[in-house]
């Protein structure tokens, strides 16, 4: 049902978004724009918003989505919904039910993996000497690390991971970085490089 509103989406009143904002607005989608947010055009974007808001309770039943729905059918049905939703008059009870809803799931979401991170509260470590005694007895020779530090770092590819620990940490510093940066979550949707991420560049809890 377009107009459901579910437990975890806070309700928010007309009050909330301005009774007396502009005449214009006749739609959701307008009052959408009017708030300086911008509809999902995009099927890749879609996906990419069904990946991160499909555990959170309430999610699937709202866009009409079976449990074990597929990604790319999980971005279309999200598709469909917004659709829907946006083109639904501006009403009260729309402002109070379905306007919170396009708000979090029908407008572009994080576009890089930074962007996410600082959505999650996750920062990069500033620890890396910790960090790097940590993940390198996970690592051997000639290994995916190796192999994404060699990017950063040519001279990498010819070492072994126990030697010129230096190297290896600046190096790991430079990938995180980077890569956080400059990674869009559109070419990340299965999280390959997210998961790299959280293993090899997040600070721990009693940091």
């Amino acid at each position: 049902m377009v107009g459901a509103g579910f437990a975890g989406v806070s309700t928010l009143t007309g009050a909330s978004f301005g009774i007396h904002s502009s005449l214009q607005d006749k739609t959701i989608k307008d009052r959408l724009i009017t708030l300086g947010k911008k509809p999902i055009d995009n099927k890749d974007v879609f996906e990419v918003a069904y990946k991160e808001n499909k555990e959170e309770q309430g999610f699937k039943e709202l866009i009409s989505a079976t449990q074990d729905i597929a990604l790319d059918e999980g971005g279309q049905a999200l598709s469909t919904w917004c659709k829907a939703s946006l083109a639904l008059q501006l009403t009260e009870d729309n402002i109070k039910k379905v306007l919170p809803n396009v708000i979090k799931y029908c407008s572009f979401p994080a576009k890089t993996i930074k962007e996410k991170l600082d959505k999650l509260g996750k920062k990069l470590t500033k620890d890396w000497n910790k960090k790097w005694g940590k993940i390198k007895p996970q690592e051997q020779d000639k290994g995916p690390l190796q192999q994404d530090l060699s990017i950063v770092n040519t001279a990498i590819s010819k070492m072994k991971v126990d030697e010129h620990e230096d190297v290896w940490k600046i190096a790991l510093s430079t990938w995180c970085s980077r890569t956080v940066n400059n990674t869009l979550l559109v070419n990340d949707k299965q999280d390959t490089i997210f998961e790299k991420i959280k293993v090899r560049c997040l600070e721990e809890d009693n940091e």
